[in-house]
């Protein structure tokens, strides 16, 4: 998720947040003086429940009182704190962070409040400050992040979450760590988040290429490099898809991406590429995906 759509996300949250509090009883922070807000909010003997309710409240223009956002980040940043208040405190601040002129002067603090929250014992908690952490690209958590994947007794969120929320920055430099997760792990969901993530390395061209052409692997893992390597080299592909386009025995989805592929290239097919897939376009021949792309194809490419 990019950060434009984490946005509508969180603000679709908010509002349904903000209806849940107009029903809710108990203190009410409107009624409060800013001093008696920032007290009861940072009382740690105060009940739990009370506190996330005044955090909840108070976030609403937050951004304008300095002194109820110090107290926000202060609370974050306390691993001494109750998780469920650190946790309320995190989602009160990153409503403000919205208000990007406004909160700009709590920028630092909130990083180093994440930071903290981002080794937490709490799994949730640790999990939302990476998260927001990752939409910031901040190089400490995409270290966490890395470590947790060299190492998995270092792993703050698993494997398949950590490779999400790199994806969000990820560099040159984490490529030969998620090649190696590609040959490595036996987990589908992960290899195919790694492939995903080398869609741009040019040293992964051969383990696309290799990947695509086999058949024993994850046919999902299979079209995610097909299209990568259509990128990356053309001329490998096109090898491969003609490979596995003639190959009646080979998966059929796996062979209606290469044809949705091919059928989206500059190039002319061979011949027989393009014999074949008409073939599989022809009324009698078995519905599903693969007559459906080959339809496609004949469509897109004119052929008769």
């Amino acid at each position: 998720m990019d950060a434009e759509e984490y946005r509508k996300q969180y603000e679709a949250e908010l509002s349904a947040a903000s209806r849940r509090r107009s029903a809710r009883p108990g203190p009410n922070a409107a009624t409060m003086s800013t001093r008696e807000l920032v007290a009861a909010i940072k009382d740690r003997d105060g009940d739990p429940a009370t506190r996330i309710a005044l955090l909840d409240e108070a976030s609403v223009g937050a951004v304008e009182k300095p002194s109820v956002v110090q107290a926000m980040i202060r609370i974050l940043r306390d691993p001494a704190e109750v998780d469920t208040v650190r946790l309320a405190a995190l989602q009160a601040l990153q409503q403000n962070t919205f208000s990007r002129a406004g909160f700009r002067r709590y920028e630092a603090d909130y990083r180093e409040a994440l930071r903290s929250a981002a080794t937490d014992d709490d799994a949730g908690l640790r999990d939302q400050a990476l998260e927001r952490l990752a939409l910031m690209r901040d190089e400490y958590a995409q270290r966490l992040l890395v470590d947790g994947l060299q190492d998995p007794a270092q792993a703050l969120v698993p494997p398949q979450r950590a490779l999400q929320l790199l994806g969000n920055d990820v560099h040159a430099e984490h490529y030969p760590l998620l090649r190696d997760i590609v040959d490595t792990s036996t987990q589908p969901a992960v290899r195919r988040s790694a492939l995903r993530l080398l869609a741009a390395d040019s040293d992964a061209t051969d383990m696309f290429a290799r990947i695509a052409a086999d058949k024993s692997e994850d046919p999902a893992a299979r079209a995610t490099s097909a299209i990568a390597l259509q990128s990356l080299a053309p001329a490998q592909f096109q090898d491969v898809a003609r490979d596995v386009v003639l190959d009646d025995d080979d998966d059929q989805k796996v062979r209606a991406t290469f044809v949705n592929a091919i059928a989206h290239r500059d190039d002319t097919p061979p011949d027989e590429v393009v014999a074949k897939v008409r073939s599989m376009a022809a009324p009698q021949a078995p519905s599903g995906a693969l007559r459906t792309a080959a339809r496609q194809f004949v469509q897109q490419r004119g052929e008769k």
